[in-house]
């Protein structure tokens, strides 16, 4: 058994409650040979018109070793600093309900952080888990800024998956009231920049994230997009054409360089051509999430499927 809290949490609803993220994940990480968490915390909403989900009997079961545990938020984010108070070990690994890991995925980041006193955070590799053109394209583009350093350093922690010292989490916790978990991330990871916190990776750590067809690349791209806008926005206002074509901007920058940078480890030559395509019609969802930041937020919290 690895000295680890694992916390789990969806991010992601697009419809009705189901539990089957949380039943794979359970199953993946319980049954992981090469070491299981010492105690799993399933954080979940307790807000609702009908309160706090039922928990189904099969997880019930799985107590003392998984807690399913409420706090009064929607967010995401807030729900992962929430767990906090219910973990017990001095790591904390903290992963979405959608992301399956492959063995061995908690084991190699908790010896990494273990070996290397001066990591905050360790994360792995996410991509999609179909091997083809369009899931390899995609695993570049969404998942491989993860894995842009500058000379061994890497300036990113997975939002997907990664393992910390729960000091430093209690220390760096999201910022309360975003409509996107995609904009609370990047405003955590600054501060902990900030505050010169070392992150780790370990490619040899893998995960699949869920992938729920064209629906789910264009909401994952409009949340890029509102992301962008919002942090242009925060750093200095100014009108709304110009925040909307700067967020664009910084989108074709950033996946440019996790393009040429990282494109070895996820597309084979084959796919460059579909690889230059989707890079192109990406832009129109992130056109359209900057759009709404700029002119509409509350519009974009209705129809995303983020939380």
């Amino acid at each position: 058994m690895l000295p680890v809290s694992l916390v789990l949490v969806s991010d992601y609803e697009s419809g009705e409650k189901s539990w089957a993220d949380e039943r794979a994940a359970l199953v993946a990480y319980l049954g992981d040979p090469n070491g299981v968490p010492a105690e799993v915390i399933v954080m979940e909403s307790g807000l609702g018109a009908a309160g706090p989900p039922v928990i189904p009997q099969d997880i019930a079961a799985l107590a003392p070793q998984v807690r399913v545990c409420f706090a009064d938020t929607t967010s995401s984010s807030e729900l992962k600093d929430a767990a906090l108070a219910y973990c017990t070990c001095d790591l904390v690994a903290v992963a979405e309900a959608d992301c399956i890991p492959l063995p061995g995925w908690l084991a190699a980041l908790a010896e990494e952080i273990r070996q290397e006193q001066g990591f905050s955070a360790v994360s792995g590799r996410t991509t999609y888990q179909k091997d083809t053109s369009l899931m390899r394209v995609l695993s570049l583009l969404d998942r491989g800024y993860m894995e842009v350093s500058d000379e061994g350093r890497y300036s990113h922690v997975c939002n997907n998956g990664a393992i910390y010292r729960k000091e430093f989490l209690k220390k760096h916790q999201y910022p309360l009231n975003e409509i996107s978990p995609f904009v609370s991330a990047e405003m955590r990871q600054i501060e902990m920049l900030n505050a010169h916190a070392r992150f780790g990776f370990r490619s040899d750590a893998v995960m699949y994230h869920a992938f729920g067809g064209l629906g789910f690349v264009y909401d994952v791209r409009r949340n890029k997009g509102y992301q962008a806008a919002t942090m242009i926005s925060k750093g200095e206002p100014r009108g709304s054409a110009h925040i909307v074509l700067a967020a664009v901007r910084r989108t074709i920058e950033d996946d440019w360089k996790t393009v040429r940078r990282t494109s070895r480890y996820f597309v084979k030559r084959r796919d460059w051509l579909l690889l230059a395509l989707t890079f192109l019609a990406v832009r129109i969802p992130e056109f359209i999430g900057a759009w709404q930041a700029a002119r509409a937020p509350h519009d974009f919290a209705a129809a995303t499927a983020y939380r």
